[in-house]
């Protein structure tokens, strides 16, 4: 049985306005934020009175946001992610009315995987530069590709070229 660390590491917390929101709603929760008020109140940072509170006690309804201001979610003890209110307006008649649906996606940013420059099939895992073999600057290929260009079948090297593996974001959707 695999578990996703999203199952292992549960804590989380989002930051608006001077308050941590921590996500208590299991009991091998831990308070993320009591390290940084701790250090914030310790050396004076200029961060006056942060608090934290339970997350599960509040909805998006009870917050006073900015719209186009940076927030902050933080799960798995340090991956962080930058929230970004975009737009709030009122229900509308053919809006969901389910208020425990809310807040609601509407829209996930996706990013095109790069796929091979000679193949057009696989996900790049290596770029290029001054590469004399390939016809841009910086170029991508897949493994196979990558290594029927470059290399010769006793592994020398073909051509000039720097390469990189290389880690396409989109496979993170």
């Amino acid at each position: 049985h695999l578990s996703l660390s999203q199952d292992l590491y549960k804590s989380a917390f989002f930051y608006f306005e001077g308050i941590f929101y921590n996500d208590k709603r299991y009991p091998e929760c831990r308070d993320l934020s009591r390290t940084i008020i701790e250090w914030s109140e310790s050396h004076d940072r200029g961060y006056v009175n942060l608090q934290s509170e339970d997350m599960e006690d509040y909805t998006f309804n009870d917050l006073s946001l900015k719209i186009g201001f940076p927030y902050l979610f933080c799960h798995q003890g340090d991956c962080e992610h930058i929230v970004i209110i975009t737009d709030i307006r009122l229900i509308h008649y053919d809006d969901c009315l389910d208020r425990n649906l809310y807040p609601l996606l509407i829209k996930k940013h996706w990013l095109c995987t790069r796929k091979c420059f000679v193949c057009k099939m696989y996900t790049a895992r290596w770029v290029t530069n001054n590469d004399s073999l390939a016809p841009e600057d910086p170029c991508f290929f897949c493994d196979v590709c990558f290594q029927m260009l470059h290399y010769d079948l006793e592994g020398n090297k073909l051509g000039e070229f720097l390469a990189y593996p290389y880690v396409d974001p989109g496979i993170f959707n």
